[in-house]
C-alpha cells in the first residue's frame, strides 16, 4: 500500500512510532510504502508563508488553499485523475475514525492524509481536494499529525504480511464489535492470581467458548454503548448460519409488543405465516440479551436451507424486509455490527454481486439498515 501524507512537519513521520516494530518492518519489507511531502515548498513567496488570518476575525492562523493545492495537485493528481488515492483530512468536525474504517481502507492500494494545523485548512481546499475528514475522536489535537500516525498505523497492521500471522488481528478488540478478552502468559500463578484452568486444559472450543462469553462480558461491563447496539455476534451468525434447519432471529419487545425480527433463513421469507412455524425459542451464548432464536417446522412451501454467500442471504433478507404485510417497512430493523466488513470480505471472494451489495455496504454502517 502507498500512502501519502502531506504536512508541515515532516519530522514527525521520519522516525517514531511508524518507524519501528511492527509498521516498522512493514516499511522495511515493501509492504507499505510512507511518502511524505512537507507542503511549506509550494508556498509562493520567498518567506515560505502557507498561512494566513481567517476572513471575520477570530484567534489563530488558517492554512491557506493555494501552496497545499498546488503541493496535492503535483504528487497525487488534482481531481479526477485516474487512479488518485482517497484523500483524507484529519479534522475534528469529520467523521469518527474505528477499526471499520480501518477495515475499509486497508483495501486500498493507495491513501493520503491532509493533516491540519493551526485552526485548520481554508474550506475550500476540503471541498475540492479532499474525499473525506475524519477525527480521531471528541477532542482537539496541537495538529493533525498524531490522528494521522494513528490511523495509518491501524491500517498498517492490517495489511497482508504485516502482522507474519494474519490471524492475529482477527480477534482484536472490534474486530467484531466487541472488546477483546484478556491475555494471560507464564507464570500459570503471579502473586497468588492463577490463569483460568479452561485457558490451560488443551479444550480448543471450550477455550473459543470462554473467550466469546468473555469479549461479551467486558463489552457490557466497559462499553455498553457497543453492548447496546450489539444484536448477533458475527462469529455466532456464521456458526448458526450452518445449521440444517431453517431458523428465524428476533428481538423482544420488553414492552410487551410485537417482536422484532433480525434475520430468517432462506425461504422462511417465503411463509405467509411463519410465526406459526416456530418452535424450539431460546437464547444462545452470542447472541444480545434480548434475542431469541427459533427454529422452524419442517415445510413443504419451505425453500432448502443452502450454505450460499451470506450476501445472498442479506439480500434475501432485505427483500423479505420490504415485502412485509402492508408494505410497510418495519420500523428500527436491525442486523449484525460490523455487516459492512462482512459484505466487503464476501465480495473479495465472491466477486461483485450487482447493485444491491453496493447499497448494502452503505446502509449497514454500526448496524443500522435505515
Amino acid at each position: 500500500m502507498e500512502i501519502t501524507v502531506f504536512t508541515l512537519f515532516p519530522e514527525w513521520f521520519e522516525a517514531g512510532p511508524l518507524g519501528g516494530s511492527i509498521i516498522g518492518r512493514a516499511r522495511e519489507r515493501g509492504i507499505l510504502d510512507l511518502r511524505i511531502v512537507d507542503f511549506r515548498r509550494w508556498a509562493p513567496d520567498r518567506h515560505r508563508t502557507v498561512d494566513a488570518p481567517p476572513y471575520g476575525g477570530g484567534g489563530g492562523m488558517v492554512i491557506m488553499a493555494e501552496p497545499l493545492a498546488a503541493a496535492m495537485d503535483e504528487s497525487i493528481g488534482p481531481p479526477g485523475t485516474p487512479d488518485r488515492p482517497l484523500t483524507v483530512l484529519t479534522s475534528p468536525r469529520g467523521e469518527s475514525f474505528c477499526q471499520e474504517t480501518a477495515l475499509e481502507w486497508a483495501r486500498l492500494p493507495r491513501l493520503a492524509f491532509v493533516c491540519g494545523h493551526y485552526e485548520g485548512v481554508d474550506e475550500r481546499l476540503a471541498r475540492t481536494r479532499v474525499d473525506r475528514e475524519v477525527s480521531l475522536g471528541d477532542f482537539v489535537l496541537t495538529g493533525g499529525e498524531t490522528a494521522a500516525i494513528a490511523m495509518i498505523d491501524a491500517v498498517a497492521r492490517l495489511l497482508p504480511g504485516a502482522l507474519g500471522n494474519d490471524s492475529s488481528s482477527a480477534h482484536e478488540s472490534f474486530m467484531e464489535g466487541l472488546l477483546e478478552a484478556g491475555h494471560y502468559t507464564r507464570p500459570p500463578d503471579w502473586e497468588g492470581l492463577a490463569v483460568p484452568e479452561v485457558l490451560r486444559s488443551g479444550d480448543h472450543e471450550a477455550v473459543r467458548r470462554w473467550r466469546e462469553e468473555e469479549s461479551l462480558r467486558l463489552t457490557r461491563e466497559r462499553r455498553p454503548d457497543l453492548y447496546a447496539e450489539l444484536l448477533v455476534h458475527p462469529m455466532q451468525l456464521r456458526r448458526l448460519a450452518r445449521r440444517a434447519r431453517p431458523f428465524v432471529l428476533f428481538r423482544r419487545d420488553l414492552a410487551g409488543g410485537p417482536p422484532e425480527v433480525l434475520f430468517a433463513t432462506a425461504g422462511v421469507r417465503a411463509l405467509p405465516d411463519f410465526p406459526g412455524l416456530l418452535e424450539g425459542i431460546h437464547s444462545e451464548p452470542g447472541l444480545g440479551p434480548e434475542v431469541r432464536l427459533a427454529e422452524v417446522r419442517e415445510a413443504k412451501e419451505l425453500a432448502p436451507w443452502g450454505r450460499g454467500p451470506l450476501l445472498e442471504e442479506v439480500r434475501a433478507w432485505l427483500e423479505w424486509a420490504a415485502r412485509v404485510p402492508g408494505g410497510e417497512r418495519p420500523p428500527g430493523l436491525r442486523f449484525v455490527r460490523n455487516l459492512q466488513r462482512e459484505l466487503l470480505a464476501r465480495q473479495d471472494a465472491d466477486g461483485p454481486s450487482g447493485a444491491t451489495s453496493g447499497t448494502a455496504g452503505r446502509n449497514f454502517h454500526g448496524g443500522n439498515t435505515t
